[in-house]
């Protein structure tokens, strides 16, 4: 396909919903600038929601030499709040939704253009999230994290090396009209929000691009600790989405929290009955697969800790399913609303 002249090509408005990334923003700025899309082709708004570390002078210095740099204040908001401050506030005819815990690989925006001009369906295009580990164990944790064995973490992956439609991406390129039509991102959402508007956008007739020559490269969780947060809170997250559009349910999305409600009641039945071979038949069966799915992702990954590896699938599997389980008995529980919590 040939590229479209200079001319042709439509504004690309990058939002990047940041709070607290001075450590990683230099970087993630850098990736954006040195993008071979044409400069004035391209504004990038920064929305801060509320930072506290060097964030913002960063952004106000990089934009004293750099016009298309715009910083938009969004204190106290969430991600998918900023999001829709950026979106109301771009020029451009696609909006890009641009982490700023990593950074974008080259031609990013070129490729991600080519694809929505060509096809007039295509409501986003997305790529294949890249993990960048600082230490063996956040190897180890994004290894596990990013594999079928954790609780999906395969979705932004492929194993296809063509451009193919999908359920979804993460950081995709949208239409702007199309994003607006859809209402925006869901600001009651904390975490999921690409999942939940990307499947808003395919129930409007809209399809979802993925192309492996996208490239994102993000830093994830470094620690067990934080990385059982996370998924704590995509957990609970994930209950809202399903409150909101039951139709959104997939078994993938049960597994988690019927492994963590299996695991407790056979270790409760069996202490009640006084059996310990029954009140440890589950944990035993569970422990054994996280050792064999470690064992296997260590092995393709050639990486020396898989003790670090099924670490990382523990603290995947019983954050969501925890979160998962908290969402919803909160939901059940008189005077809880879908927002609590």
């Amino acid at each position: 396909m040939n590229a479209p002249s200079r001319v042709d090509l439509p504004l690309v408005s990058v939002v990047m919903p940041v709070r607290n990334e001075a450590g990683y923003l230099p970087q993630a700025m850098a990736a954006l600038q040195a993008q071979d899309y044409p400069r004035d082709r391209l504004e990038i708004l920064v929305v801060d929601g509320g930072s506290t570390d060097r964030t913002r002078s960063l952004v106000e210095e990089l934009a004293r030499s750099d016009p298309r740099i715009r910083l938009l204040s969004g204190e106290g908001v969430n991600c998918p709040a900023a999001m829709n401050v950026g979106t109301r506030a771009a020029r451009g005819e696609f909006v890009a939704k641009v982490d700023g815990h990593g950074y974008v690989g080259p031609g990013y925006f070129s490729t991600a253009v080519r694809h929505l001009q060509a096809n007039p369906r295509l409501g986003c295009v997305g790529g294949v999230v890249d993990p960048i580990a600082s230490d063996q164990a956040a190897e180890c944790l994004a290894a596990a994290r990013f594999s079928r064995f954790g609780v999906g973490g395969g979705l932004y992956g492929t194993k296809h090396a063509s451009p193919h439609l999908t359920s979804t991406v993460q950081c995709g390129v949208y239409r702007k009209a199309v994003l607006q039509e859809a209402g925006g991102f869901d600001e009651s959402l904390q975490f999921g929000e690409d999942e939940e508007l990307n499947w808003r956008l395919q129930r409007a007739g809209q399809i979802i691009l993925l192309d492996p020559e996208i490239r994102f490269h993000y830093y994830p969780r470094a620690t067990p600790r934080q990385l059982f947060r996370q998924y704590y809170a995509y957990g609970k997250a994930r209950v809202r989405v399903l409150r909101k559009d039951p139709s959104f349910l997939r078994l993938r999305h049960l597994v988690p929290a019927a492994m963590v409600a299996a695991t407790a009641a056979g270790a409760v039945i069996g202490l009640l009955a006084g059996s310990v071979p029954l009140a440890v038949a589950v944990p035993v069966l569970y422990l054994g697969f996280v050792a064999a799915g470690a064992a296997k992702i260590a092995q393709a990954r050639r990486l020396r800790a898989p003790h670090l590896v099924a670490m990382g699938l523990i603290c995947l599997h019983w954050g969501y399913g925890l979160g998962m389980c908290t969402g919803a008995v909160r939901l059940v529980l008189p005077g809880r609303t879908a927002s609590a919590g």
